[in-house]
């Protein structure tokens, strides 16, 4: 477990992350506060938020 999350911190960008980490835990965005899951992603509030916002917008 640990192992993919430092993997995934450097292989992937982090809009990547974002999106993979949304497809395993979608439920998650709705029952924890948003800056848990940013850290957990290893990003800032601002960028996690940023991301956020284009995926609205392109649904």
């Amino acid at each position: 477990m640990i192992e993919n999350r430092v993997f995934s911190h450097l292989s992937m960008t982090a809009e990547e992350r974002y999106d993979a980490y949304f497809e395993q835990n979608k439920e998650l965005f709705n029952q924890v506060p948003l800056q848990y899951i940013a850290s957990v992603l290893g990003m800032s509030a601002e960028t996690f938020s940023r991301i956020r916002k284009r995926k609205s917008e392109s649904s």
